[in-house]
């Protein structure tokens, strides 16, 4: 945990989500099966699914007509081979829907802080992957005080999950084919890092958006570099 305040509980979300139109085209071009859209729809538009897009695993979902738990563990296993989720026992987290339905609205952002300070808390995969989608948020862009409003929001959520601080407001242009060094460096160092690393090197980075492997995976392995060598010369000289 770092300094971050406590958040607030969040209010129980409204009545509906606004699906993007093209979203099932999405689904269709990424191979899902009619099961796995199905599903996933159910996880996009629950109540429950927060601003991050963690949603935990309900039992209800074996007990829809023509499922069982191992024809759910089926599907969520396709769709997290498809990038769409990622899943970490209990835990679910759709790669696409903080984008999608939270840049875009501060307060509602902001609230994704009471899932990572509490279910989300022991659970580092998943705040990395929440701090690798911050990199796409485009305050540069954002007119008025909405931009001022979105990044305090962001960073709430940044600081939480590396204890660092966000670019200035108008250096965070949401650019992946040039992310920020700053913020790449940041989740290189956030807390279990290492532990980290190895889970994404098992998953063939599956979940992390393709343009920040690279820049990630040369960072990771600067530091973990860096802190061997430190650790070595501890050792070497009996220092603490």
């Amino acid at each position: 945990m770092t300094g971050t305040s406590p958040a607030r509980r969040p209010r129980r979300a409204g009545l509906f989500t606004q699906v993007p139109k093209t979203l099932s085209e999405q689904l269709n071009a990424a191979g899902c099966t009619l099961q796995e859209s199905g599903l996933y729809f159910q996880m996009y538009t629950a109540p429950d699914t927060s601003a991050t897009g963690y949603v935990y695993r309900r039992h209800e979902w074996a007990e829809v007509v023509g499922c069982n738990a191992d024809s759910i563990d089926l599907y969520l296993s396709g769709l997290e081979q498809k990038e769409l989720i990622v899943v970490s026992g209990p835990a679910i987290l759709i790669t696409g829907y903080m984008a999608d339905q939270s840049f875009n609205q501060p307060k509602y952002l902001k609230s994704g802080l009471w899932d990572l300070q509490r279910s989300l808390r022991t659970k580092p995969l998943l705040r990395f992957i929440i701090g690798t989608q911050l990199l796409a948020l485009n305050t540069a862009a954002m007119v008025g005080t909405k931009a001022d409003s979105a990044w305090q929001a962001a960073q709430s959520l940044w600081e939480e999950i590396t204890g660092g601080e966000l670019p200035p407001v108008r250096h965070m242009h949401g650019n992946l084919d040039e992310p920020n060094r700053t913020m790449i460096d940041s989740l290189a160092q956030m807390p279990d890092a290492d532990l980290i690393h190895v889970e994404l090197d098992r998953r063939k980075w599956l979940g992390v958006h393709p343009q920040l492997r690279e820049p990630l995976q040369r960072a990771l392995a600067d530091f973990s570099a860096d802190s061997s060598v430190t650790t070595f010369r501890q050792r070497r000289t009996g220092s603490q």
